[in-house]
């Protein structure tokens, strides 16, 4: 597989089918994670667009020591940050809920028939989106870098730009609040 940073010399070098294929690369991966930060597929289109824009702009001056994906992702991170800013001022409480957005439909898809243990799976899994939701933004959006994007501690503590220490005693508060949650909602967390 060609590395990033040889897709990005290509792309300044002209060639048309560099940007795309990073793009296919990481489209997926930021997808989902703008989704889950947006909570809305539109706003999540958008902001989709909005960073790759903005990272072509930024190609000319990009740091090859650097890996592609913090710049992408970094990018991502403010967008939504300045998205959740202007939604707010826009609309006081409203938020769009899907309640199997974010997760993968398990069992028959005409709902007919779900075995137990898919079914308690499916529960879980909804528990855990609606766990992370109700965390506070910062944490929310820790467990979402991780978990949407596979990035190690230390690839977002570069991201936000904060301590390790700082990005670890958040996801340690962030998975004690998501424990809470599960056993105020009956799942059992011992395991």
């Amino acid at each position: 597989m060609i590395e990033d940073a040889e897709l990005i010399q290509r792309h300044l070098r002209g060639e048309r089918d560099a940007f795309p294929e990073l793009i296919k690369r990481y489209q997926q991966m930021l997808y989902g994670y703008l989704v889950r930060m947006t909570r809305n597929r539109t706003d999540a289109d958008d902001l989709f667009q909005e960073t790759f824009i903005r990272v072509l702009r930024q190609l000319p001056s990009y740091d090859e020591r650097s890996r592609f994906k913090s710049l992408l992702f970094t990018i991502a991170a403010n967008l939504c940050v300045d998205h959740a800013r202007k939604r707010q001022t826009r609309q006081s409480h409203l938020v769009e809920e899907d309640p199997d957005q974010g997760i993968d439909t398990l069992g028959d898809p005409s709902g007919d028939w779900i075995p137990d243990r898919m079914l308690e799976q499916k529960e879980v899994a909804e528990t855990l989106v609606k766990a992370v939701d109700s965390l506070p933004e910062p944490q929310r959006e820790l467990v979402l870098l991780r978990l949407e994007t596979g990035m190690t501690f230390q690839e977002i503590a570069d991201l936000k730009q904060e301590p390790l220490g700082t990005v670890l005693a958040r996801m340690h508060r962030a998975v004690a609040k998501i424990r809470v949650y599960f056993q105020e909602h009956g799942h059992d967390t011992a395991a």
